[in-house]
């Protein structure tokens, strides 16, 4: 190990926590609570736990819980136990059997891609 934190979640929203309002994060957190709300930022893992009622808008997104409300990512990656109901945006996408997707599915190109302006926040951040 080198010391270097580039790849380590450094937000983590517990089981236990219910937030009401929107999120704006940036590098990596881990939801395993639930969120009534938006929630933008870099890299989200929402785990087997994690919910989302609200849209997510992030530049990566490990899903292994449930969204209600539209996805907006760079990419995608829809885990077994994974329940996403409503519109997704995305670059690149990756779902594994099991995973649950209700909506309609849109595929963009590199230069139309919506999180760019994601990616721009977290800078400002």
């Amino acid at each position: 190990m080198n010391g270097d934190n580039r790849d380590a979640i450094t937000s983590i929203l517990d089981a236990n926590l219910r937030v009401e309002g929107n999120i704006h994060f940036a590098g990596k957190a881990r939801l395993d609570g639930r969120v009534e709300g938006n929630v933008n930022g870099g890299y989200l893992v929402l785990s087997e736990s994690g919910s989302v009622i609200g849209d997510v808008q992030v530049e990566v997104l490990v899903c292994h819980g449930k969204v209600q409300g539209d996805v907006v990512a760079q990419k995608l990656m829809a885990r077994s136990t994974a329940v996403i109901s409503g519109t997704i945006q995305v670059l690149d996408i990756a779902v594994e059997s099991g995973a649950t997707l209700n909506g309609e599915i849109k595929s963009v190109a590199p230069e139309d891609s919506p999180t760019s302006s994601v990616a721009t926040e977290q800078q400002a951040l």
